[in-house]
């Protein structure tokens, strides 16, 4: 199976029951049979998140659990990867990233593992470039899960999305996420713009009462 990347925020989430995604990491790390690929830096990273009192502990307890799982891979900390990453940092102003989020790509592109931001990339711009979409535009973004892929990965599909949109002054006014359109435990997701006017808008926001969606009763 392909490995996993397990950054930060993963991890977090995993610690954190106020977390809006705690009980989604904790769901994927239970069913989870792929080899964990992470890093040392995401180790520090998360320490210093958790470096209060009050959650001190609870970090610990799961950096010593990661470190001594057989399942996991974990990449040591070095000065050419530190460099590798800095030089990505610096790169892209553009971008919100961390140093430790840099390291992460670093290391996924060398073990060829995509990104999230590079898979949305790959499915958005075809969309955006076909209509074609332009600035100012308002649309509607939903980010659909094939049945396989976990709640959590969708909404980080759906943060790159908006970045990308966002980079053309495109608007979401309207989004829907989550697994909607499926095949059993299929991996996966896809994305569907659709370009809004008022009377679209107007459609989308009426009543709806559905086994699969309810809004507006």
């Amino acid at each position: 199976m392909t490995p996993i990347f397990a950054d930060t925020s993963f991890y977090a989430a995993c610690l954190s029951p106020r977390d809006s995604h705690h009980a989604e990491a904790l769901a994927l790390a239970a069913k989870n049979t792929s080899t964990i690929i992470t890093t040392e830096f995401v180790f520090v990273e998360l320490a210093n998140l958790f470096s209060k009192l009050a959650r001190r502990s609870a970090a610990i307890r799961l950096i010593h659990q990661v470190r001594s799982d057989s399942d996991t891979l974990i990449v040591p900390v070095s000065s050419e990867l530190l460099q590798r990453g800095f030089e990505l940092y610096s790169r892209r102003p553009d971008k919100e990233w961390s140093l430790t989020d840099c390291i992460s790509f670093v290391v996924m592109k060398r073990m060829k593992l995509k990104t999230a931001a590079e898979i949305t990339e790959m499915l958005a711009v075809p969309i955006l470039e076909d209509l074609p979409f332009k600035a100012g535009d308002e649309v509607l973004a939903f980010v659909n899960g094939m049945g396989g892929t976990p709640l959590i990965e969708l909404y980080v599909v759906y943060h790159e999305l908006a970045q990308i949109l966002k980079g053309r002054n495109i608007k979401i006014a309207r989004n829907l996420i989550g697994s909607y359109i499926t095949s059993l435990e299929m991996a996966g997701c896809s994305i569907t713009l659709l370009k809004l006017d008022d009377d679209l808008t107007q459609l989308w926001d009426a009543p709806v009462k559905t086994a699969g969606l309810r809004w507006g009763m």
